[in-house]
């Protein structure tokens, strides 16, 4: 039977961070040509670093959908602003819902625009899994997205179909879906990066358990620099695509040995009682583990670990990692701070860099890096769930990777993402409310500046 990797109800964590080719922690899911963009004034210096101060909501529009609101930013129309994908589901995925784009307008205000944004066919999705990936898929400079859609969540477990949006002259997108494999998978997170060294952006799919024969483990799809994809034979090791020995809930990219080329961590669900895992890239694409390279699990070998974010925690060149677990029956919080030893294993510092309590507080399933406070260097951002108190944690660097937390006071709802909606440098925030009817609202919170 499928073990369920979440709660009933799926997670889009926000914006997915790729750091590949001795990237480093840069802005997540942007593409490189943003800071170039003539249309956007960039004159302005650096704002003057102080603490954030967030606004009232404020009503962005209603959108004619209801139930379970997914939400992730990226520059989808190439005009050098932030934009947002607002995607439904309907626990477990009965219904399909077609997606929705809301565009910023330039001025730092977004509108309803999905049917000016699309040219043709609007996808839709049923069960859009943990993570959506944000990236150049087509090699034209502006914003892609990839959906893991993992199907109807309940028996047969049939999987479902994942699908593409790719960007289109004129600031248009277009359902790209059948320019990636058909099949039927239950991929629960995906990460990107160029795996091959051939310049365009590839995919991990992390594929769990469907009631199909035969069950698709998890994959490299291999792009063609146009958006087109094809499974990768061969890239993985085979345990790692065996179902009957492993159960991988996340997949993220880093060059964790500093060869030039992305390397693969992965997380477990701890169903196997395995150890999260550092598989290292030949520089071709192909993957081969790195024994004992992570620390022990905080609380005992079913934890979960839900993400990774790649950062330069401690100052040196080698990058480094903040892990996200969390009990097998979903109650406590762990951040584990892992620091690289130079050759892609790592040492736990979390009592010296991020002193944590034993607890069961609600799961963190997302992290972030952001210089929030733009004293420049990266804070931690991390999104748990709880509908009580859904503010996110913010963790502020003192500038020599020590981390604590400094409290938020938001009016807002669980269903958000992080964006920078008038170019002002600071990380604005956008939520939209959970409706069992239609409407919904969604609203944006703005980050005002200094205290």
């Amino acid at each position: 039977m499928r073990t369920r990797l979440c709660r009933p109800l799926a997670l889009a964590a926000a914006l997915a961070l790729t750091v590949g080719a001795g990237s480093g922690a840069s802005r997540p899911g942007s593409a490189v040509h943003r800071q170039f963009l003539p249309l956007v004034d960039r004159s302005w210096s650096r704002p003057q670093s102080c603490l954030p101060r967030f606004g009232a909501p404020e009503l962005v529009c209603t959108v004619d959908k209801a139930f379970e609101p997914h939400m992730t930013t990226g520059d989808f129309n190439g005009d050098g602003w932030d934009d947002i994908m607002l995607l439904h589901m309907d626990f477990p995925g009965h219904q399909a819902f077609a997606m929705d784009v809301l565009l910023n307008d330039g001025p730092g205000s977004l509108r309803l625009a999905t049917q000016d944004a699309f040219l043709g066919h609007v996808p839709q999705v049923n069960a859009p899994a943990a993570r959506m990936e944000v990236a150049d898929f087509n090699g034209d400079g502006v914003d892609d997205f990839f959906v893991p859609d993992g199907g109807l969540d309940a028996p047969p477990f049939p999987g479902g179909q994942n699908k593409l949006v790719l960007s289109a002259p004129g600031g248009k997108l277009v359902d790209a879906t059948g320019q990636l494999p058909q099949q039927p998978t239950f991929t629960h997170n995906a990460a990107a990066a160029d795996v091959d060294g051939d310049g365009d952006v590839d995919l991990f799919l992390a594929n769990n358990w469907t009631w199909n024969d035969p069950v698709i483990g998890p994959q490299i799809l291999l792009n063609d620099g146009q958006g087109r994809f094809t499974i990768g034979q061969g890239r993985l090791p085979p345990y790692i695509t065996d179902l009957q020995q492993t159960f991988w809930s996340c997949g993220k990219f880093a060059d964790v040995n500093g060869d030039g080329s992305p390397d693969l961590l992965l997380g477990d669900t701890g169903d196997y009682e395995n150890e999260a895992t550092v598989l290292l890239n030949n520089g071709a694409g192909f993957f081969s583990p790195l024994p004992n390279a992570l620390p022990a699990k905080p609380w005992s070998k079913t934890d979960h670990l839900y993400d990774f974010q790649p950062a330069y925690i401690d100052g040196d060149a080698h990058i480094d990692l903040f892990l996200a677990y969390t009990r097998y029956d979903y109650r406590g919080q762990y951040i584990q701070v892992c620091i690289n030893r130079g050759d892609g294993t790592f040492r736990d510092e979390t009592a010296l860099r991020l002193p944590q309590a034993d607890n069961y507080d609600p799961w963190i399933f997302d992290l972030l890096l952001r210089d929030m406070d733009l004293d420049g260097d990266e804070d931690l951002i991390a999104r748990h769930w709880t509908d009580s108190d859904p503010d996110p944690l913010l963790y502020l660097n003192d500038g020599a990777g020590h981390y604590v937390l400094y409290p938020l006071d938001l009016d807002m709802w669980l269903y958000h993402t992080f964006l920078d909606v008038d170019n002002d440098q600071r990380l604005d925030l956008a939520f939209s409310t959970y409706a069992f009817a239609p409407p919904e609202e969604i609203y944006l919170i703005r980050n005002l500046g200094c205290q």
